[in-house]
This record gives C-alpha cells, sequence and structure tokens, in this order.
C-alpha cells in the first residue's frame, strides 16, 4: 500500500453540484484512438447512490463521470494526465463529498483500457492512500463490460497478478475437527492484504503494514474451534474470555500443551487458503467501530465459520496473536512458518483481515484468544 500523502477533506452540502456525470454504457476502443480508459475503484463505498467522481483535465476544465454504489468508476477521455480531484454520493447520512486537497494524477493512455487502482479513504483519520487489487478489480470490468481485449494495469508488479490468480483458485479445503480442535494441514497460502488496520476503529496502533501480500508456508497444527471460553479461566460473565493480557493468554496456552497462534496461523485458519474477498467472514466493515460482543452459545447460528470450520465473531472479539509487531515485518519475515521480529513492545492482534498492536501487558474488553497446537516435530518456538 503506497500512502500517497494525501489529506481528504468530508464535506457535507447539500446539493452534488455541477452537471451529470459521464456514464459508459459500452466499451470500444482502436489500436490508434487518441482516446482511452481509466477505471478504478474508491474506497470504502458500500451502497450508495448518486455517486461520482470528478477529474481536472489539462487546461482545468472538469469532467466527471458515474461512481457504482461499490465504488467503481469508469471514465472515457482523451489520451494524456488528468487529476482527481473530488468525489461525492448519497448514503443514509446524507450527501456526501470528498475533495482531494492534492489531487491524484492518473495517466489515460489512447486506445488503451488502464486500471489506475484503488483510492482508500480512512473514515476515522481522513488518510488517503493508492492500493492496487487488479485482479478482484478486473473481474468488475470483465463482468459489467463486453470488452475483448485485456485492460492494463498502471502497476509495475504485473507478475505478481499471476500469483494472485494462481491463489484465487486455491480449492476448498475439508473441515476436520476433533476434541474441538480444527485441523489444519499447513501448506502456502497468500499472506497479506490491501485493507489498512484504520479502516476500522479498534484497539491500539492502527497498522498499515499490510502490504505486500506474499507467499507464505506454514507447517500442520490444530487450533482451537472456538476462542477460550470464559469459564476455562474460572470466570463468569460473557462467554469468550476477554480483558486477558497477552502473558495470561499465553501462559494458559501453554499449559494446555499449546501456545498463541502466529499471525500466519490465524490468517490461514481463518481466511482459508485461497486469495478471495477482501471482508473475511464476520469481520467488522469497513468505517465501523469494533463492539466488543458477548459470544453466543456455542453452535448459535450467528458465529461466522471459515473454510476450516473455525469460529469466529471478528467483528465483536479480536484475538492475540504469538508475533511481535514490526513495521517492515511484511517485507522482512521468513517465507517459511514466519513467527515476526524476535523482539518488540507490542504484540500483533487481529480482527480478520485488520491488524493492530498492544502492549503483552493490555487487557481489554472485546481482546480474547485461542491455542494453536503444532504437529509433532513442528520447528516453531514462539517466545
Amino acid at each position: 500500500m503506497k500512502k500517497l500523502g494525501l489529506a481528504a477533506v468530508i464535506l457535507i452540502v447539500t446539493m452534488l453540484a455541477g452537471c451529470g456525470p459521464q456514464t459508459v454504457s459500452s466499451l470500444s476502443l482502436k489500436a490508434d484512438d487518441d482516446t482511452g480508459y481509466i477505471f478504478g475503484r474508491i474506497l470504502p463505498i458500500f451502497d450508495v447512490d448518486n455517486g461520482y467522481v470528478a477529474f481536472e483535465r489539462a487546461g482545468g476544465s472538469t469532467v466527471k463521470c458515474a461512481m457504482t454504489d461499490d465504488g467503481y468508476f469508469l471514465l472515457k477521455n482523451k489520451a494524456g494526465r488528468v487529476r482527481l480531484t473530488k468525489l461525492g454520493y448519497e448514503d443514509a447520512v446524507g450527501v456526501q463529498t470528498v475533495t482531494l486537497s492534492t489531487p491524484a494524477t492518473l495517466e489515460v493512455v489512447g486506445g488503451r483500457v488502464t486500471y489506475v487502482g484503488q483510492i482508500v479513504v480512512a473514515p476515522h483519520s481522513q488518510e488517503v492512500y493508492l492500493t492496487d487489487d487488479f485482479p478482484r478489480d478486473r473481474q468488475w470490468l470483465k463482468a459489467n463490460y463486453a470488452f475483448a481485449g485485456e485492460p492494463q494495469s498502471a502497476f509495475p508488479n504485473r507478475s505478481f497478478y499471476l500469483v494472485m490468480d494462481q491463489f484465487a483458485a486455491a480449492p476448498a479445503p475439508s473441515a476436520r475437527l476433533e476434541n474441538g480442535r480444527a485441523f489444519i494441514p499447513g501448506g502456502e497460502f497468500l499472506m497479506g492484504d490491501v485493507w489498512p488496520g484504520n479502516l476500522v476503529r479498534a484497539f491500539g496502533v492502527r497498522d498499515l503494514s499490510q502490504l505486500p501480500p506474499h507467499r507464505v508456508t506454514v507447517g500442520a497444527y490444530r487450533i482451537d474451534e472456538y476462542p477460550v471460553a470464559a469459564a476455562d479461566l474460572d470466570r463468569r460473565g460473557e462467554e469468550s474470555a476477554t480483558e486477558v493480557s497477552w502473558n495470561e493468554a499465553d501462559a494458559y496456552c501453554r499449559a494446555q500443551g499449546g501456545r498463541l497462534p502466529t499471525e500466519a496461523e490465524y490468517e490461514l485458519a481463518m481466511r482459508g487458503p485461497a486469495w478471495g474477498g477482501h471482508l473475511y467472514a464476520g469481520a467488522p466493515l469497513p468505517g465501523q467501530e469494533l463492539k466488543p460482543l458477548a459470544a453466543p452459545p456455542a453452535n448459535a447460528p450467528d458465529w461466522t465459520v471459515s473454510p476450516y470450520a473455525v469460529k469466529t465473531r471478528a467483528n465483536g472479539l479480536a484475538e492475540w496473536t504469538a508475533d511481535w509487531y514490526g513495521t517492515d515485518t511484511y517485507r522482512t519475515m521468513s517465507a517459511t512458518d514466519p513467527t515476526g521480529p524476535a523482539r518488540g513492545a507490542r504484540r500483533i492482534v487481529r480482527a480478520g483481515p485488520y491488524r493492530f498492536s498492544l502492549p503483552p501487558e493490555s487487557k481489554m474488553r472485546g481482546l480474547g484468544f485461542r491455542c494453536s497446537y503444532p504437529q509433532a516435530g513442528d520447528r516453531k518456538s514462539v517466545v
């Protein structure tokens, strides 16, 4: 994820100004055309009406293109640079506009459909980031337009798209539960995501270092089907134990013959081996606050279930992992059984796709844990 250094100012206005936005009904291109198309997505935008994205052309004129209810846009323009300056939409609150104080400059290439990325506006901090998720966004273009050609990405990592496509096609695993633990056979998967941690208001330090997604291989292990229950710690009240420090959680898991899961183990168990949608089942939506909830009784229908049959409520219960936090961990970690930095001041906390960190002595409502049990001969030693 590349931070653009932009500031977004959220303005609530009474009406959308200007003429109606451009709507592209079909794609038609020739190699020698002096016009082209750019497409991308504004995030997090969900279920909005009358959306538009405004661009400033060379010479100072402005053109608006329509934005879908989930943030996609497609602009037809003469070849050359345009600057994304503003977007607007109507939601449940009212009419909103977002004006970028430093516009994003994008390139329209003649005779080509060019992917310009995802422009992410963090709801709480109003920071703006540019990220690249071409394989999934390309699917939107092909599903909505009869385009025989292949869109081109403006980003340099085209070879990595083949990796994303490879893992998107990973077959669904077989769920295997035994004595309250799910068996995870291990193997290679694509770890990481394109959503910054500050899209959800939650615990501790917001983390923005989930890029780049990278190949990781983990050995086989078992993991608790449910988070550790309050009753297991001789506590009363909510079903899942919360307000437990990392040190207490670690000691409990070791007493059970296991340990806290590494971040890689957590991610594989909760998401499965496929490189799929942004949001894990049951995770908080972007812009929401993670609200601690008492977990329902076992087998209740509002538990969400991972491909390995692991039960979670990431929208109301974050979980400790074994790893220390590091700002460049995703770029420097081992590709095999990663365990995070050797030392640090904060431990990684996960809530589905969202990543945070807290000092290990922290005790917070809505922060729980579960244990991992590596198979015999496992090489991982997490301290």
